[in-house]
């Protein structure tokens, strides 16, 4: 009742005064910067940032606690993650545990911690009302004050994060980032792992834990932060109510608040070798954080850097987004090299040598000035970008927050805008130095038992004259964010709210059939920025035929590399200044191109993209490098690879659809798309390109702020590019085929490393398609059974598996089930410790059962019911959706509301009854195909 009278009061002020009222009493407000507000609660402490956006979809609340590993000891070690997991269970005030509130709200939420924040967050669509954003708000101010910690909560959490801990363990570029970090961090918190060890979790007690939590878990030391669609009078309002009433948290003694000691200084170089499952490298240099007033040249470097380490390495995550310095550098993946000897360690070793003196000795001058240039304004153009997206921007604040202050995402833009190539050469001079250089050499060899830790001296005249790198510290980020510039342009603006009327739409929608013959839709729309999102699909020749050629795997990225009237550079520039993206992807029978651009630079994009399409160079040097790239990321063959599960499962689907090599629909091996890759030439490409690649069959959809004539335009520019020459486009349809149950299991080696995982996926295939009165009762069933994507809990595999048994961090599902053709699949997929792979098979194969003998329940289907009413508005919720969903609409001649039609009569038939019928007709108990492979064994 307060808040509705406070709402009634404000629209009163503002019809006889034409003003607004001020904030709630108690909450003061501090700055405004790129569209976000900072208030303060003078009851706590709690600073609150609000990012009203208009028209923006979504709303989202991310409250981000300045904890983080950082603030750990060693004892303590993954004691913040797992307080992470703790505090999604029982709370003051709330019945039942906070994530089956959150998911009653129908909201998407996570939770995230890194070294130095912690992070909470839940989704709602914009029109979920005041409310439910006033539910979440109760729910967060309950985890912040009221968590229980109880001891039944922390035995069945242990073991998830155990089993986090073993998945995260087995993926080769964490694996080889964390060994760099314990190389180059001895003292500071950063040479641990955020998740912590399995030994070290195993002990953490539930006092220490409640410990850690009333130190850390306070509103002075906690960022609430509501972005995207609401109403910012009704969001005060609610947060002074909700969080204005917990109490001022007692002054905290300096030693509490976890300030871990500098690094000492590293004076030579270090390297670690460990035994991986494929052989890799990574490097890293010490390089300062966040508020350090390097981090924007930092930020490029490693955009440089990624040049420089060639097109397979990959970048260390959280470059630059740190409190204290950390780690700039790359990982490479080299699975097609072998390291199982000592002889092939030392050839390993001379591959190292040679890729990081390419990286350390980087040329930074007048020769690549321009790229750099370029390059750079295209970096602050997708930072600037994110800052006005509330979900990406509500990411990004957090990672400031954890390096000191929210502000520094702005610092970081300003500093990009100034940035010149000179300071970047500067930042390369002074960190990227054998003195200040880590190594991680992941190796095949059974010899590595355990890791290994060397320092290596340097040359005798090197070691003479070298001093160690002086990597700075900043004490006081706030003090270094200092008085920012007002980014431009200033008021943030979402644009017009998205319609979900299916009749508005279809009025707003403009079809049309060019001369061409290409169909096109388009839907106005005002956009922030005046964006534009195109789709655009060239298709030809008929599935059989087209199944015999190859080029078409590096026509993408080669179609990217200059043509006949500009340079590759030239072309990158071009876009950069245009702030365009192009995005394409091949196959077999035809190019799907995206398209980002304004309303001012489409049409000159457009231009750019048809002389991309018509008149590529395909440059062999380009070919090469792509070919060595793709060889370099298969795995080297192997009996391992030839006979694991997943490779014995790939056989086995391809033996039942009855496909050999060079069919359409084949799924090649590892080995075999190897010798593809061997034998394609850059003829091959030139050739697809010649006879195949044109806009004989074409069609597009455009949404956002139109510029004018655009059918024109796409007539002149696409429609008309035509190869009389060009085999006409046939649709692939798959049909389903019958599939008796099979099992594949791999065992661990006895030289497997510790903390491998087992993971068990059960398969199964079955005739359906969208149009089939059974597809809605399915993922309605499917959705009882196994969640949706981004779903963690509130399924009969999750309740059981990870909530009650503790033994699955995560269960995935895959439906897919297509439009045209009858070749529907289900995937479930779980992992957990190898020897718990057998309660896990056991135990997903009895929920099924019981699934199917039982039922479903009246409250799961109302739940499965409104989730899947919230996932089937997504499309008409962006500008990306409404694109795909009016090329759907093109290929099957629809429309906005014969599909809403559909959904509603599909939704409107759900009952217990025809979900039961149509999970007993199509999930057979005897019919799954199921491979369960333990990591290490692969």
């Amino acid at each position: 009742m307060k808040s509705l009278r406070a709402l009634l009061l404000a629209c009163l002020l503002t019809l006889i005064f034409g003003v607004t009222p001020a904030q709630p009493q108690g909450l003061r407000e501090v700055r405004s910067l790129g569209g976000i507000t900072e208030y303060a609660l003078d009851a706590n402490g709690l600073q609150v940032l609000l990012m009203p956006v208009s028209g923006a979809p979504r709303l989202t609340v991310t409250v981000t606690y300045r904890v983080g590993s950082r603030q750990e000891t060693a004892a303590e070690a993954g004691m913040a993650h797992l307080l992470e997991h703790l505090s999604f269970h029982d709370a003051e005030g709330v019945d039942g545990d906070i994530s089956a509130a959150l998911q009653a709200l129908g909201a998407r939420y996570n939770g995230t911690t890194s070294f130095d924040r912690t992070n909470y967050l839940a989704s709602l669509p914009a029109d979920a009302g005041a409310l439910a954003l006033r539910r979440v708000l109760q729910l967060e101010a309950a985890r912040m004050s009221g968590a229980h910690l109880s001891e039944q909560a922390l035995a069945r959490e242990t073991p998830i994060v155990l089993n986090e801990l073993g998945l995260r363990g087995q993926a080769l570029a964490p694996q080889m980032q964390q060994a760099l970090s314990a190389a180059a961090f001895r003292q500071h918190p950063y040479g641990r792992p955020v998740i912590g060890y399995a030994t070290g979790l195993e002990q953490l007690s539930l006092p220490a834990l409640r410990a850690f939590y009333a130190r850390h878990y306070r509103p002075d030391r906690a960022v609430l932060m509501i972005a995207g669609g609401f109403d910012t009078t009704q969001a005060l309002a609610a947060v002074t109510e909700v969080f204005g009433a917990l109490p001022r948290p007692a002054a905290q003694p300096p030693e509490e608040a976890g300030e871990p000691s500098p690094e000492p200084d590293q004076t030579v170089p270090r390297v670690t070798t460990l035994r991986t499952r494929s052989t890799a490298l990574a490097v890293g240099w010490r390089v300062p954080g966040m508020a350090h007033r390097h981090a924007p040249a930092l930020a490029m470097l490693s955009q440089v850097l990624a040049s420089a380490g060639g097109p397979e390495s990959q970048a260390l995550a959280g470059v630059a987004a740190t409190r204290d310095p950390y780690l700039i550098g790359r990982t490479l993946p080299l699975p097609a090299v072998p390291s199982g000897t000592a002889s092939d360690r030392a050839a390993l070793e001379m591959r190292e040598q040679r890729w990081i003196d390419g990286l350390q000795d980087l040329r930074i001058d007048r020769s690549n000035a321009g790229w750099l240039r370029s390059a750079t304004a295209e970096y602050a153009r997708q930072w600037q970008a994110a800052l006005r997206d509330p979900e990406r921007a509500s990411s990004l604040i957090s990672d400031a927050i954890g390096a000191g202050d929210w502000r520094l995402v702005f610092k970081q833009l300003e500093g990009l805008q100034r940035l010149q190539p000179d300071d970047i050469a500067e930042v390369a001079r002074l960190y990227l130095r054998s003195e200040n250089r880590s190594v991680a050499r992941g190796v095949t060899d059974p010899a590595v038992t355990a890791t290994q830790f060397e320092e290596q001296p340097l040359g005798f005249l090197s070691g003479l004259f070298s001093k160690p790198v002086q990597v700075q510290r900043v004490d006081d980020p706030s003090q270094a964010a200092g008085q920012l510039n007002e980014p431009a342009p200033a008021p943030l603006a979402g644009g017009q709210a998205f319609e979900t009327d299916a009749a508005a739409l279809d009025r707003a929608t403009q079809r049309y059939q060019l001369p061409s013959g290409m169909r096109i839709a388009l839907l106005p729309r005002e956009t922030a920025g005046e964006r534009v999102a195109l789709l655009l699909q060239l298709r030809w020749g008929a599935p059989r035929e087209m199944a015999k050629w190859q080029g078409w795997r590096a026509l993408a990225p080669l179609l990217d590399e200059g043509t006949a009237q500009h340079t590759a550079d030239q072309v990158r520039e071009i876009r950069m200044k245009l702030g365009a993206e192009i995005h394409m992807q091949a196959g077999p029978q035809g190019l799907s191109i995206r398209v980002a651009a304004s309303r001012a630079t489409l049409v000159p994009t457009l231009v750019l993209l048809r002389e991309m399409l018509a008149e590529p160079l395909l440059p062999e040097p380009a070919f090469r490098r792509l070919q060595a790239a793709q060889l370099s990321r298969l795995p080297a063959a192997n009996a391992r690879v030839d006979t694991g599960p997943d490779e014995r499962e790939r056989r086995f689907h391809m033996i039942h659809v009855g496909l050999n090599r060079g069919e359409p629909g084949y799924q090649p091996s590892a080995a075999e798309l190897a010798a593809i890759w061997r034998e394609l030439r850059v003829e091959d490409v030139r050739e697809f390109h010649r006879r195949f690649c044109s806009a004989n069959d074409a069609i597009a959809a455009v949404v956002g702020a139109l510029p004018d004539k655009l059918p024109g335009v796409l007539e002149e520019l696409i429609g008309r590019w035509k190869k009389p020459g060009a085999p006409a486009f046939e649709h692939y349809v798959q049909h389903h085929f019958d599939e008796h149950a099979e099992r594949f299991v791999s065992q661990a080696p006895a030289d497997a490393p510790a903390g491998s995982v087992a993971t068990v996926v059960l398969h199964q295939e079955f005739a359906l398609n969208r149009d089939d009165p059974d597809f809605y009762p399915l993922l309605a069933g499917v959705r009882v059974l196994a969640g949706g994507a981004g779903e963690p809990g509130g399924s009969r595999l999750a309740d059981r598996l990870r909530s009650r048994e503790a033994i699955s961090y995560a269960i995935q599902q895959t439906l897919q089930v297509p439009a045209e053709g009858d070749r529907a699949f289900l995937r479930l997929q779980a992992g957990s410790a190898p020897r718990d792979a057998g309660r896990l098979e056991a135990g997903m194969r009895e929920e099924i059962a019981r699934l199917l003998a039982d039922g479903v329940g009246s409250e799961e289907l109302e739940a499965a019911r409104g989730r899947l009413a919230t996932e089937l508005r997504q499309p008409l919720l962006s500008d990306a959706g409404l694109a795909a969903s009016l090329m759907g609409q093109l290929e099957r001649g629809s429309s906005f509301s014969a599909d809403r039609q559909k959904q509603d009569q599909g939704m409107a038939a759900l009952t217990a009854e025809r979900v039961d019928a149509a999970l007993r007709r199509l999930l057979r108990p005897e019919g799954w195909v199921a491979v369960v492979r333990d990591t290490a064994g692969d």
